[in-house]
């Protein structure tokens, strides 16, 4: 269904909730040459869609070829961006890219009111962010919004939501923070299990208020699972994490994940520099811990859960970065409903490094609790 491509790690940003910890580049990036070559790897997964992200796509100065190579050979383009550098001029380029054939659509940050946004991101970013919806809409490129929720800026929520309107926001995403990177080092941007109740209550608001509308509302996969908002969370039921089974990631260096949120390097599968993408999709036991899934692998709440074996344990970066584990979720309604949760969300420092140190097979790492 998508692929993601972290095209670099450089940030002009330091984002507070930055999981990937985005700033300075990977010192072995795809250059031009080895960016279009994966371009043209692509070809062999002609359906699913196509997302650049970062870092800041924008940053590398030849954002404009790699966009120009996969609208040619795939017509349709997401970008994800924090909006910074999307003027005028920017849209207007974005628009010849696009041909008359083309769709690219951008995914733009914002995180709440003016001083909550600058907050997190970067002085002047909130005022940027408005400025490139105005900018693409002038255009025709379709533009959505991606809120990062945390206790801070869930009162924020409702001007969010006016701003999408206003602004022409064809979509909303909105998700919870990740105990990754820098949100890890400030644990007051971490939801606790109230809070994740609560967004989850505002996301089904949203989407019935606006149903039909010009803008669409989206849960991430990290809000969840089967509990009594459950269908009107999100279209489609929920089957599990879709990592390595109905989606790809590609880091800025060519190494292959399930999905770039998974950011341990015993997720790396391969390296498209040394392995053609299409043949590390197909090697037998990639993926591991989610081909080979089976419902006795779940742990905790999960492992007693009546929907284990269709839920996996929920969204796995969020279960990660937080339990050290792909098989038992942090936050879920239904385990909460059932008062299943003993405690506060706690993360297992000692588990997470053990996994990381073993530097072995996720499918290994992650069968146990």
């Amino acid at each position: 269904m998508t692929i993601g491509w972290e095209t670099t790690l450089a940030c002009n940003m330091r984002c507070k909730h930055c999981g990937s910890d985005a700033g300075t580049k990977r010192a072995n990036e795809l250059d031009t040459a080895q960016a279009l070559e994966l371009c043209r790897q692509l070809d062999a997964f002609p359906e699913p869609h196509v997302t650049l992200t970062g870092g800041e796509t924008f940053i590398r100065p030849d954002w404009p070829e790699i966009v120009a190579e996969l609208v040619k050979r795939r017509r349709y383009l997401g970008i994800i961006s924090n909006a910074w550098y999307v003027d005028a001029d920017m849209a207007a380029q974005l628009k010849r890219l696009q041909g008359p054939d083309g769709l690219i659509n951008l995914g733009l940050s914002l995180d709440g009111d003016r001083e909550l946004h600058d907050e997190i991101r970067k002085p002047e970013s909130y005022d940027r962010v408005l400025a490139a919806l105005d900018h693409l809409r002038e255009v025709g490129i379709y533009a959505s919004i991606i809120t990062v929720v945390n206790p801070k800026n869930i009162h924020c929520l409702d001007h969010v939501r006016d701003l999408a309107l206003a602004h022409g926001a064809y979509a909303w995403q909105i998700q919870v923070t990740s105990e990754y990177g820098r949100a890890a080092e400030d644990g007051s941007l971490i939801l606790d299990r109230d809070h994740y109740r609560r967004v989850g209550e505002k996301m089904v608001q949203y989407r019935r208020e606006l149903e039909g509308g010009s803008c669409r509302v989206y849960s991430a996969d990290c809000m969840g699972y089967f509990g009594a908002l459950e269908r009107d969370l999100r279209t489609r039921p929920w089957h599990g994490c879709h990592a390595g089974i109905r989606c790809l990631g590609v880091m800025s260096n060519g190494d292959v994940k399930g999905c770039l949120s998974l950011l341990e390097e015993v997720f790396v599968e391969g390296n498209i520099l040394e392995t053609p993408l299409a043949e590390i999709w197909e090697k037998p036991g990639a993926f591991g811990y989610n081909r080979d899934f089976t419902a006795d692998m779940l742990t905790g709440p999960c492992g007693r859960c009546r929907y284990g074996y269709i839920c996996r344990g929920g969204c796995h970066s969020t279960g990660y970065s937080i339990l050290g584990t792909v098989n038992e979720a942090p936050y879920c309604l239904y385990a909460e409903e059932r008062g299943w949760f003993d405690g506060p969300v706690v993360r297992r420092d000692k588990e997470v490094e053990s996994l990381v140190e073993l530097g072995g097979n996720p499918r290994e790492i992650n069968v146990g609790a």
